[in-house]
């Protein structure tokens, strides 16, 4: 979970890119 909050901005970018729906988003911030 720390992992993801540090690379928050890449994780962004990334699912941005591949255009990930926001509930999958959810559940991988929780």
């Amino acid at each position: 979970r720390l992992l993801y909050i540090a690379a928050d901005e890449r994780v962004m970018k990334q699912l941005i890119r591949v255009r990930v729906p926001p509930e999958i988003w959810m559940e991988i911030e929780l």
